[in-house]
């Protein structure tokens, strides 16, 4: 029989993230994180966000990279790029919705 749990017990199981089923019940989650925060190149979490003129956000190192090469097309599209410039990352719309 399981005993109550406690406010500290409840409080903390309140902000563990809920398993899916499948899951092994003994293992944490990890986060889910939204596709906008990962790099169209690498596919990881960005550090240093830059935008090219084709309107997508990339990790600067990632990026800069891929122009070095001699690129001039978008990573995503393939289009030809207006400009080669890295610009600011615009603000996360999701979040703010």
């Amino acid at each position: 029989v399981a005993s109550p749990r406690t406010g500290a017990d409840a409080a903390a199981a309140s902000r563990r993230p809920r398993q899916t089923s499948g899951e092994d019940a003994s293992t944490p989650m990890s986060p889910v994180v939204p596709s906008c925060f990962l790099c169209p190149l690498t596919r990881r979490l960005m550090t240093d966000p830059v935008a090219l003129r084709d309107g997508h956000v990339y990790e600067r190192l990632a990026v800069e990279e891929w122009l070095d090469q001699g690129n001039v097309t978008s990573p995503v599209t393939g289009l030809e790029l207006e400009a080669l410039t890295l610009d600011p990352p615009p603000p996360p719309r999701a979040g703010i919705q």
